[in-house]
């Protein structure tokens, strides 16, 4: 940390520099000037953490160089040095978010401690800014996540609260403020044996670039996170117009994508629906719409409204059993969400309205998806769930849906121990840091559990519950035996200390109390307990 000192007396500010250990705080760089002029430059140059402030000085005032500093919004810690002891000097400083305001002559004693705390003050802020920085840091890193999370949501369709919808939508970057909506899919076709999965990458992200490309401004959604495929999501307030500015578009992409792309692209188109839940449909149908290329790949573009089927009903697909699977994994309780798995898959399996395997595999992968959601929200690493390997290149390879329920069975598992270790860490944790506290401060009478608290960053009443149910008796329990315990090694010394100087020593406000404690722990009074020793 830098400081200045702003004294135009010199013995005075030579006296401030030599007399105060600046180092102990972490004051690095001690500069001085004898005027307001030459300060103000000093500190627009230097940029200090701290500056002592005499009022009167020539050339511009103590005062006048406050309120020109703060009014370049220059946010350093100011004290004021004055000879005058007057009201209104104190009250100008102080609109100017003086930290303190101290009488000359003042003690190098006196004007440490307010160093002390202002440099602890400014140690706090420190700490609180990389916390919220680094906070910052991996939010940007996992929105990603997030942003695919919520688009998965959208196009599955189960979210139903409109207002949230929008909001998480605002909030991540997706404009929801049209009145209608048409999905398209790019999809590459079968792997072939020359591909990699970093050429399927960026086979999808040269496909993104040149929709980004064609469509400008009017891009919607546009996600490459889905295996194979790019989902493109066009909106309007104009219905009729919306379909064949969805052909346009696909036809402008198709005849700018670069020759080179390792896989041939095929791309399915729903029909226009309705914000918000129609996106949903209309991914859907352009789904079942590509699975027409069994029948016909000479053709690249499909449109569901030419197939042999009227569009997509709505699925029976049990969310409930979805978000109750996720909830069972959370909670740890692997048995139960092995049944909601069962209910899914069974579900998915009876569901005639599903009509292609590819809404199958979505809903499956989805699972996973939200598994990955959970690491992310223990701050964890993927990998220790997953491996190295690629798991959207592992989920490829899966069959059939059997293979899938032994994935996620055997994935649920991993990730219940998984959350059972990083909560063991967590508790024990917070267990020890209570543990240390009581042992340091059982001599304050004032030690309770609103402070222990405090100091764990814990609700008292969760605090409360928390410490019973991993050390078997309550905290206030726990700290009397502790004193007591204490009070024991103090009654075995030979000095003879008095029975309520004993209680006093280890945290008893009452010596009767005390006595009354000792007893029940130890079955005798402490003067009981003394006898049996001679």
């Amino acid at each position: 940390m830098k400081a200045i000192v702003v004294e135009d007396e010199c013995f005075i500010r030579q006296g401030i520099i030599k007399k105060i250990d600046w180092k102990k705080f972490g004051i690095t760089d001690v500069l001085d000037a004898d005027n307001g002029v030459d300060a103000y430059e000093l500190i627009i140059s230097e940029k200090p953490d701290i500056v002592l402030l005499d009022i009167c000085m020539p050339k511009m005032s103590g005062i006048e160089l406050l309120e020109l500093i703060r009014s370049e919004n220059i946010n350093c810690k100011v004290v004021i040095l004055s000879g005058h002891d007057e009201f209104e000097h104190a009250q100008k400083a102080m609109r100017h978010g003086v930290e303190y305001y101290l009488l000359k002559p003042s003690s190098p004693e006196r004007i440490e401690a307010v160093l002390g705390n202002i440099c602890a003050a400014l140690n706090t802020d420190a700490a609180k800014e990389r916390d919220y920085r680094e906070l910052l840091e991996r939010n940007k890193k996992t929105t990603p996540y997030f942003r695919a999370g919520f688009i998965y949501s959208l196009i599955m369709g189960d979210m139903r609260d409109q207002d949230e919808i929008r909001s998480l939508g605002d909030y991540l970057g997706v404009d929801l403020g049209k009145k209608y909506c048409i999905a398209a899919v790019f999809a590459l076709d079968d792997h072939k044996s020359s591909e990699t999965p970093e050429r399927i990458m960026l086979d999808k992200l040269e496909i993104t670039e040149v929709i980004e490309e064609i469509l400008c401004e009017d891009c919607g959604i546009i996600d490459h996170f889905l295996p194979r495929k790019v989902i493109l999501i066009l909106f309007s307030d104009y219905m009729d117009k919306l379909k064949w500015h969805c052909f346009d578009s696909v036809k402008k992409v198709c005849n700018n994508l670069p020759e080179h792309l390792c896989n041939d692209i095929y791309i399915g188109i729903g029909s226009v629906h309705e914000v918000v839940p129609g996106i949903s449909v209309s991914f859907q149908e352009a789904v079942l719409a590509l699975d027409y290329r069994f029948f016909d790949k000479k053709r690249h573009v499909y449109y569901v409204g030419d197939m042999a089927f009227d569009g997509l009903v709505p699925s029976n697909y049990p969310y409930d059993e979805e978000k109750n699977f996720i909830e069972s994994i959370r909670l740890c309780k692997i048995e139960k969400a092995y049944e909601h798995l069962n209910a899914i898959t069974d579900a998915l399996k009876d569901d005639k309205s599903v009509k292609t395997v590819a809404l199958a595999k979505i809903h499956l992968k989805q699972l996973v998806y939200q598994m990955i959601q959970v690491v992310i929200e223990l701050e964890g690493n993927i990998e220790d769930l997953f491996g190295n390997g690629d798991v959207v290149e592992k989920l490829e390879q899966f069959k059939s849906i059997t293979d899938y329920k032994l994935f996620l069975e055997e994935t649920a598992e991993r990730l219940c121990n998984y959350i059972e270790k990083k909560r063991y860490l967590k508790y024990t944790a917070v267990i020890r840091k209570v543990l240390s506290f009581v042992e340091e401060n059982y001599t304050d009478e004032s030690l309770r559990l609103e402070k222990i608290a405090e100091h764990v960053s814990m609700h008292p009443n969760y605090l409360s519950q928390f410490f019973k149910k991993h050390k078997g008796e309550s905290l206030s329990s726990y700290i009397c035996r502790f004193r007591v315990q204490k009070a024991e090694e103090l009654l075995l010394l030979p000095n003879h200390k008095k029975v309520y100087d004993i209680a006093a020593e280890v945290g008893f406000s009452d010596a009767h109390y005390f006595s009354i404690c000792f007893r029940n722990i130890k079955g005798v009074t402490p003067s009981e307990y003394r006898q049996t020793l001679k």
